[in-house]
């Protein structure tokens, strides 16, 4: 296993982060993000084995920072429980 320095991190090339690491890494609880996966909507990941799934750091940060959200405003999600469409 090698190190790259990028920056101010140093991250190991090739290391590759357990599910509970991976979502410990996002701040996420462990089934949060193996629902994620399931439907398609979560980081990159690795499948070792049919029961092994493996994340880099770097894949979670990437996913991580396209999940930003500038405003809550007019955005593409439903509108909340009792919410109306008139407040849009």
């Amino acid at each position: 296993m090698s190190t790259k320095h990028r920056g101010n991190r140093t991250e190991q090339v090739g290391a590759y982060l357990t599910e509970a690491e991976a979502a410990d890494h996002l701040g996420l609880k462990q089934r949060t993000l193996r629902y994620l996966r399931e439907i398609g909507d979560g980081p990159t990941y690795v499948r070792a084995t049919p029961k092994t799934i493996r994340y880099t750091a770097a894949d979670l940060d990437v996913w991580i920072v396209t999940r930003k959200v500038e405003s809550t405003f007019c955005n593409d999600e439903p509108l909340g429980r009792g919410a109306r469409a008139r407040d849009h």
